[in-house]
């Protein structure tokens, strides 16, 4: 429910390149609701990274993501709008 509200509102101020959410919720640890978010708007969901850098150079730009993960870091490349 709570995802369905978020990307609606996304939607209602005309959409967004980027949408940063925090790790998990505090109450049950979860953390499903930027997935749900990303699903609802059909955009990439890349999750509880360390560091964002976007290449603006490339076209579109190119998002460049360290992940962190139980075996280390992750590098993450994702396309943008």
């Amino acid at each position: 429910m709570i995802a369905r509200i978020l990307a609606a509102y996304v939607r209602s101020i005309g959409g967004a390149d980027l949408v940063l959410c925090g790790r998990q919720a505090s109450d049950d640890d979860q953390g499903v609701v930027p997935a749900l978010i990303g699903e609802a708007l059909g955009i990439p969901v890349v999750t509880v990274a360390r560091s964002i850098e976007l290449e603006r150079g490339s076209d579109p730009p190119t998002a460049r993501i360290v992940r962190v993960t139980p075996d280390g870091d992750q590098n993450v490349a994702v396309r943008g709008p």
